[in-house]
């Protein structure tokens, strides 16, 4: 497993701000993220927002879309569903995996799985390509802090096309 940067104005990876400071990694394809949410980030008593979940789910499939195109995509629809809470000051994971590519279009799937394996969420997503994006000035906002030599090359070179 290989952690992925971080990208630095994002409320979701981001190191500063407030946001839950997720940690993306990549194993064969899936992207993954182990992470605790802070009860600032509770809609009721220890259990996250909808909202909060939601973005979590959103933040994994982008990745998993970036890192399998090298492209940039933009969430167009999600059906989510949630099916127990995901509650605040304990341990989950999400894992994110492109499931189809149509044209510009391109299918992913994703859950957040509590500490005992069970799924507390799961969402299916499409992702369209966006254009006009500045391919440069996103690649200076990737903190690489703490990515291997490989992978940073591999993503460095993959924005300069």
């Amino acid at each position: 497993m290989e952690l992925l940067p971080r990208y630095s104005d994002c409320f979701f990876c981001g190191r500063e701000g407030d946001g839950p400071h997720l940690r993306m990694s990549v194993d064969n394809d899936v992207i993954f993220s182990e992470f605790v949410l802070d009860s600032k980030f509770q809609g009721y008593a220890r259990v996250a927002h909808a909202g909060i979940v939601t973005g979590v789910l959103d933040e994994a499939m982008w990745w998993a879309v970036f890192f399998d195109t090298h492209s940039f995509y933009f969430t167009t629809k999600m059906e989510i569903e949630i099916l127990r809470p995901v509650y605040t000051g304990t341990q989950h994971k999400v894992p994110a995996r492109v499931i189809e590519k149509d044209g510009r279009a391109v299918r992913v799937q994703a859950s957040i799985r509590n500490a005992d394996d069970k799924e507390c969420a799961r969402v299916l997503g499409t992702f369209k390509q966006g254009r006009g994006i500045d391919r440069a000035a996103f690649a200076k906002k990737l903190d690489f802090v703490d990515i291997s030599p490989r992978l940073k090359q591999k993503l460095q070179s993959a924005l300069e096309d």
